[in-house]
């Protein structure tokens, strides 16, 4: 029986350049028929307490405890630690509309679990709008705030949005006020696992967009054998000045492309293509079926690299010290233990990796580590070690040969470990 979860987002941003090549895919004709769509109907209603009528409130609150602000943002709290005078603290958000729809919201541009210090108010939420919260005690399981709405009643998260605008007028920024409402110049389709909301001028392009997440969304799951499903997935298309890409992050995922793109007729290519065609698709859903998981940076981008342009697209070539991209030289392997932002050498080197990887160790082998890596949601633990210990493979040559060190591979979950599981329910 499949379990129904969220899945979105990959370990931090990321951006690659859009391929168009494709295999056969078995999924349903029915699942692929998008439509405009004013509401969503598959977001599940939530009920929440009526809201407090102060503008500033002070509760004590413990796991599992929701409460509604004066202005209509509710707040549940997930889980809650303490270290020394310091509250670790997972809450999610909403607002719920005149129609009785509730959504999830985001508040902040930071990652919803937060540190938060006796007296201190809080520096992780954005102090124009939505609201403040200052930690008053902790009381072991539980912990007294005082909580201060920054706006008046919001009826939708549109209105949230509009705040923002309102102090950055920047819609690129903005945007993840509303993930599953179109603004003004937006429209909405939606199919059976993604939301889709971009441009009127490009509504075309999303219902091909839209096809192709459904196609590829459905090989990737059979591929990688994850049995669990996505019931909404929101996607937001924006324009850009030349480039096209995409990156998933804790906003749901976003594709970039030009104007001339992105209102381009794509009828008959939705219409004649059945099947997945679209590699940066394949890399964003593998990012969001790992989501959490102990992938360091080079491993995370190794395996969506992996799977989207040798599995899938098969584009680049991995040989014993290097590799052949869309027919070009040979390109030496990129030292993976290097620090900052990853490199394309560094993303198709990765890819060679989990190539040698399957290679030498099966298929099946491959599926039980991704499994491993799963059930290992949230750890913090370098990822050859935590396959090393829980499948007994040596990976002695492979540190070598990549430049691998435990400490190396622990840095980036780090870094990812508060926004571990935004989107799992």
């Amino acid at each position: 029986m499949r379990q129904t979860i969220l899945l979105i987002t990959a370990l931090g941003l990321t951006a690659v350049f859009f391929f168009m090549l494709g295999s056969q895919s078995n999924v349903a004709e029915e699942n692929l028929q998008t439509k405009v769509a004013e509401t969503i109907e598959t977001i599940p209603t939530k009920e929440f307490p009526n809201p407090v009528t102060d503008k500033t409130h002070t509760a004590t609150l413990t796991e599992g405890d929701t409460l509604t602000l004066s202005n209509n943002i509710s707040i549940e709290v997930v889980s809650l630690s303490q270290e020394s005078d310091t509250l670790n603290i997972e809450m999610l958000h909403y607002i719920t509309d005149d129609n009785g729809t509730t959504f999830p919201i985001n508040v902040e541009d930071s990652p919803k679990t937060h540190k938060l210090t006796l007296g201190d108010s809080s520096k992780n939420w954005n102090e124009d709008y939505a609201y403040k919260i200052k930690l008053k005690e902790i009381n072991g399981e539980s912990f007294t705030a005082e909580l201060t709405a920054l706006s008046e009643w919001l009826n939708s998260p549109k209105d949230l949005y509009d705040d923002c605008m309102s102090s950055k007028d920047d819609h690129d920024t903005c945007y993840i006020y509303s993930l599953y409402e179109p603004v003004q110049g937006e429209i909405q389709l939606q199919s059976e696992h993604f939301i889709v909301i971009g441009p009127e001028y490009s509504q075309s392009y999303m219902e091909f967009m839209s096809s192709q997440f459904e196609y590829c969304y459905t090989d990737m799951m059979d591929y990688l054998q994850i049995d669990e499903e996505i019931p909404f997935f929101p996607v937001r298309i924006l324009p850009s000045d030349n480039s096209s890409g995409g990156a998933v992050g804790d906003n749901g995922m976003k594709l970039l492309g030009p104007e001339r793109m992105l209102s381009r007729d794509n009828s008959s290519k939705t219409a004649s293509t059945n099947f997945c065609d679209n590699s940066l698709l394949s890399h964003e859903l593998v990012h969001a079926a790992m989501r959490g998981t102990p992938l360091s940076s080079v491993f995370n981008e190794g395996l969506a690299t992996y799977y989207s342009v040798v599995v899938k697209h098969p584009i680049l070539i991995c040989k014993a010290d290097g590799y052949i991209y869309r027919d070009n030289e040979k390109v030496e392997f990129a030292v993976l233990n290097k620090g900052g932002r990853l490199q394309t050498e560094q993303y198709h080197t990765g890819a060679c990796f989990w190539d040698e990887y399957v290679k030498d160790n099966g298929y099946n082998v491959f599926l039980e580590t991704i499994q491993v890596l799963k059930e290992a949601d949230g750890q913090q633990i370098s990822t050859l070690d935590l396959i090393n210990e829980a499948l007994g493979i040596d990976f002695t040559e492979a540190r070598s040969k990549y430049g691998f060190t435990s400490n190396s591979e622990k840095n980036f979950q780090q870094a990812q470990k508060a926004t571990a599981n935004k989107w799992l329910e």
